[in-house]
């Protein structure tokens, strides 16, 4: 068999799992790619089996949240509707 695929249809995933330096450096391009006016306010750093997991906040123009999960190997989700704080 090839590489793995994103389900979403991205890059075949990483064989190893990022660090918390990559991490940092794919929430920004994602925000930047995918959420024009959001920027990165925290990144929170999740330790589970398979590796580590992180979660991001981003915060949009008028102040809504935005959540990121970004798995051991990169692929990034977002969760939470935009809203006001």
């Amino acid at each position: 068999g090839g590489p793995c695929r994103n389900p979403q249809g991205g890059a075949p995933a990483a064989a190893t799992a990022i660090d918390e330096a990559k991490a940092k450096e794919i929430a920004p391009e994602y925000v930047t790619k995918n959420l024009p006016g959001y920027q990165v306010e925290k990144l929170v750093k999740f330790d589970r089996p398979r590796g580590a997991m992180y979660q991001v906040e981003v915060k949009g123009p008028q102040n809504e949240l935005q959540y990121l999960h970004i798995n051991p190997w990169g692929n990034v989700r977002t969760f939470g509707a935009g809203r006001a704080l």
